[in-house]
């Protein structure tokens, strides 16, 4: 037995979109690695995007929390109310509370002394 690898005359067909070891890839690979190489950074750009526009909401959101815990303490500060953390740990595992839209509702008509 012989190591001997075959070659194109042996039978085996060269073929140009066949990668050579060690040698670049052909126009069409090229072409192909190009078009994969900006569809990623696309991608990688999109990503990017959407991770400012997540810390962005997220920023909001931690806003709109102070104002609405801050809030909250003063109106039951105003009801001479005071909940400690496990009261109302409590009181939310008891009470479901409201669809979201509803509880901003009540928040809302509250905050304008509705």
């Amino acid at each position: 037995m012989s190591n001997e690898q075959p070659t194109a005359g042996d039978g085996e067909r060269s073929n140009e979109n066949t990668p050579q070891p060690n040698g670049p890839p052909g126009t069409g690979e090229s072409a192909e690695i190009e078009r994969l190489r900006q569809a990623l950074e696309r991608a990688e750009r999109e990503r990017d995007t959407y991770r400012e526009a997540l810390q962005l909401a997220q920023a909001e959101r931690d806003d709109y929390r102070r104002t609405l815990y801050a809030w909250m303490r003063d109106h039951l500060a105003r009801l001479n109310t005071e909940l400690s953390e496990e009261e109302l740990l409590r009181l939310m595992r008891e009470d479901p509370g409201l669809p979201l839209e509803d509880f901003l509702g009540e928040v809302e008509q509250a905050a304008r002394g509705g």
